[in-house]
């Protein structure tokens, strides 16, 4: 949702990578949730929750979703 709000916002087209060597455990995600990923780690909307860790099959915190819309809005202005 992130990578497509910011998209929508600026009017481009996602343009991820798939650099996301960063996180040893990516691998675990579908294909779409990785690029989508790529794209919102590449513009610095997430960062992970750990050292080489993005864990993305748990559960995201309330804490996590407002760190993620204040960084959104940052990047957005």
């Amino acid at each position: 949702m992130l990578a497509r709000a910011y998209a929508y916002a600026k009017n481009s087209v996602s343009v991820a990578s798939l650099n996301v060597s960063a996180f040893n455990d990516i691998g675990t995600a579908p294909q779409w949730a990785q690029e989508a990923i790529s794209e919102v780690y590449r513009l610095g909307l997430m960062q992970g929750r750990a050292v080489e860790q993005f864990a993305p099959k748990q559960n995201g915190t309330r804490a996590e979703s407002a760190q993620m819309i204040l960084n959104l809005m940052s990047v957005m202005e």
